[in-house]
């Protein structure tokens, strides 16, 4: 059984969904309610990584995978996220830091050898989904990595249309992690 909630709070800040020792859910701080435990939720990108939500796939190995932005900045706006839910990369194990560089790296050069930018650049947030991921962008000026110029509500075809693009460019480069 999956129980699903969403909560539009107003201001209320650094308030969770807890659970009550005896069972019941309740939304509050937990400096507020010691005795509450909070609800371990699943991140919207883990339920991209188990397919209950869609998602246009680059790249799946045992540690990461990467898809396309639903809010790119650029085409080919790539994310690249460990499967582990961590939300601070400062707390992943330095193997798993170093993996998810390599494979930030290897779709950086599909990157330059299909859209041919000035750069690629990289970003690491995590300010609006607590699991880390690495942004991959190929950029043509510094504005490009501006995410106040992210499209959001980029049409599907589009996605996939990219991810084929950059797909097919890792594919070139020979690696073998590439999603189907």
């Amino acid at each position: 059984m999956t129980l699903e909630i969403v909560l539009t709070v107003g201001a209320m800040r650094s308030c969770d969904l807890w659970l009550h020792p005896w069972g019941r859910l309740a939304l509050g701080c937990h400096e507020l309610f010691p005795s509450l435990e909070k609800v371990q939720m699943a991140t919207l990108f883990t339920k991209i990584i188990e397919g209950d939500l869609p998602g246009e796939f680059v790249w799946k190995d045992e540690c990461c995978v990467a898809f396309l932005s639903i809010a790119p900045l650029n085409p080919g706006h790539t994310l690249v996220v460990p499967r582990v839910e961590t939300e601070h990369w400062i707390d992943l194990d330095p193997d798993v830091v170093g993996h998810i560089f390599q494979v930030t790296q290897s779709i950086g050069k599909a990157m330059e050898q299909e859209y041919a930018p000035v750069k690629v650049g990289t970003i690491v947030l995590g300010l609006e989904v607590p699991h880390v991921h690495v942004h991959v962008v190929p950029v043509w000026s510094p504005t490009d990595l501006d995410f106040h110029n992210a499209k959001a509500g980029t049409p599907p075809e589009t996605l996939a249309r990219e991810a084929v693009r950059i797909r097919g460019a890792l594919v070139k480069l020979g690696y073998s992690q590439v999603a189907e």
